[in-house]
């Protein structure tokens, strides 16, 4: 994905891209189950990268040349420091789809959605997608209710699989429409 766009701030968060010093977060926050089992891509155990693995990971992801992946931080935290992160991006000419995680003590505090919303209005004021998808697993109501604030809206109930559980898990699948 681009990232040379500037930093996106919200009231309580700096939305940023992702420096090297990140990966330390990721390794630490991605290995525990409460956080994998929640997200469809992500293996448990999550095998610990370094710097430069983390990397040349997600330089071999090929992100699209439109979207967002971005980190979140505390406004208030000077050192910037990652507690989640969030992707935005197309999977075709009409339709793109929206991911993301926020560290465990960072949990009930409101950050995902806060930043969702300012990941989602920098998409439609830069790229203006027709739909965006996302969804959540069923056990995670958490997450539902970080989408439903965002404006999606349910549109169907799926089986998705699970790396960290290896299995399918039942799914909400939700949209916004333009």
């Amino acid at each position: 994905m681009s990232q040379e766009i500037a930093d996106i701030v919200t009231e309580r968060l700096i939305l940023r891209a992702p420096v090297p010093g990140d990966t330390h977060v990721f390794n630490r926050e991605l290995a525990k189950f409460d956080i994998s089992s929640k997200l469809a891509r992500v293996p448990h155990p999550y095998p610990p990268m370094t710097e430069e693995a983390w990397w040349n990971f997600n330089r071999a992801r090929k992100f699209p040349a439109k979207g967002v992946w971005r980190i979140i931080c505390r406004r208030e935290d000077k050192t910037r420091t990652c507690i989640g992160n969030f992707a935005i991006q197309p999977e075709d000419d009409e339709i793109w789809s929206a991911g993301y995680w926020v560290a465990e003590e960072a949990w009930g505090h409101g950050y995902m959605s806060e930043a969702l919303a300012g990941g989602l209005g920098f998409v439609r004021e830069t790229w203006n997608p027709k739909r965006i998808v996302a969804g959540a697993f069923t056990d995670n109501p958490a997450s539902r209710r970080v989408l439903e604030k965002s404006g999606f809206v349910l549109t169907h109930e799926t089986e998705e699989w699970s790396e960290a559980r290896q299995t399918k898990v039942p799914h909400w699948n939700f949209e916004l429409v333009r």
